[in-house]
């Protein structure tokens, strides 16, 4: 029977180190190119747009406190993509709700069919392209009770009858803690940027079906092999990133999903970053028992799994959804972590060696994201 698992488990990795190749094959694949962008303009008059997307990353216009006609307002710069919060703006420094007007002048190689990808905008928009509406996204307002958030992606195509665009996305923010274009915005002929669109969507299905068959697999071990607590902390884990990555690659589940509101992606993301620190925590006191006696972190599993009751149980509310909270839980988790493989490996015991660097790296990683958090998250 250990025989016949063990095949199974190198079948099953050599499946999953197929899969993660592919997948970084495919991403070495370079499907867009992306122009630097100054003042406000970029020319793409030479571009063979056939060929590939262009990402529009760069220094926008950006009109602050309007939603309106733009021709008597005083434009200023702004990065896309980022959050505004923090940045300042004809001297003045941008809080986390408010309103605003993106603009970007782009000369095309010549007039034609094109098409546009966006993704993530905080919390409401609406896509202009030559004071034409394109597309809308939720309902843009002036406050909290005016707009309809919605989180939506949307791959919109539309007819330029001249070479020169003026694109301009209206966002109003009342309901993330962080405004504006937080995700890379996209254009291109529509065959090259759909063909990147749907490269794209097949890596992330692909990491998607890599947690499920692993979920499924730590399933079906645990009730073959009645391998106790600890493969099913596993199988906790897998599932929780399942969903947290269905949510953070701007495809998944909120394209299965488009009638979920903000609010709810928010539990739902939020509730799967703790299962999953709180089922890391759980998985490393069943590995080594004997070192949670005294250990100095050794209530904070249990302060894990209230705050993730909380998330559950009551409504989204800003003193719970926000990085001066997740952040620190998260940080201190990673602290745990760390000291207690640590000493785990220092008294040699099993597998704390592949642990500890995985924990290591886990730590780096914190550290490198904790920006990540701070722009898609609430």
């Amino acid at each position: 029977m250990k025989e016949k698992y063990k095949k199974n488990r190198k079948a099953l990795l050599f499946l999953i180190l197929s899969v993660c190749l592919i997948s970084g094959l495919l991403s070495i694949r370079n499907q867009y190119i992306s122009y630097p962008i100054a003042d406000g303009f970029l020319n793409l008059s030479e571009e063979n747009l056939e060929k590939r997307a262009v990402q529009l990353n760069g220094v926008w216009k950006f009109y602050e406190g309007t939603l309106e006609d733009t021709g008597s307002q005083t434009a200023d710069s702004i990065e896309v993509p980022g959050s505004w919060r923090g940045k300042l703006i004809n001297g003045k420094k941008l809080g986390k709700h408010g309103i605003g007007v993106y603009e970007l002048r782009v000369k095309l190689p010549s007039p034609g069919e094109y098409c546009m990808e966006l993704n993530y905008v905080s919390s409401a928009y609406e896509l202009y392209i030559n004071d034409k509406k394109i597309v809308d996204n939720g309902k843009i307002g002036s406050d909290k009770d005016s707009e309809i958030s919605s989180w939506a992606p949307r791959f919109v195509y539309f007819n330029a009858d001249q070479n020169n665009l003026v694109i301009k996305i209206k966002v109003s923010n009342f309901h993330c803690n962080n405004g504006g274009i937080v995700l890379p915005v996209y254009i291109g002929k529509q065959v090259p940027l759909f063909r990147f669109h749907l490269i794209n969507l097949m890596k992330n299905i692909g990491f998607i079906g890599i947690l499920a068959g692993m979920a499924c697999y730590l399933y079906v071990f645990n009730w073959c092999l009645n391998k106790k607590a600890q493969s099913v902390y596993l199988w906790i884990f897998c599932i929780s990133v399942l969903f947290a990555a269905s949510i953070i690659d701007g495809e998944s589940l909120v394209s299965i999903f488009p009638l979920l509101t903000i609010d709810t992606v928010l539990k739902i993301e939020y509730v799967s970053f703790m299962v999953q620190i709180t089922s890391i925590q759980f998985y490393l006191w069943s590995m080594y028992p004997e070192l949670g006696k005294n250990h100095p972190f050794r209530f904070l599993k249990f302060f894990d799994f209230f705050y993730t009751a909380v998330l559950i149980c009551l409504p989204v509310m800003p003193v719970l959804y926000d990085d001066m909270v997740f952040i620190p839980i998260l940080f201190i988790n990673a602290l745990c972590y760390f000291f207690k493989i640590a000493r785990a490996f220092q008294l040699k015991k099993p597998n704390a060696g592949p642990v500890f660097w995985a924990i290591a790296y886990f730590l780096h990683r914190v550290s490198c994201r904790s920006w990540i958090f701070s722009i898609i998250l609430m």
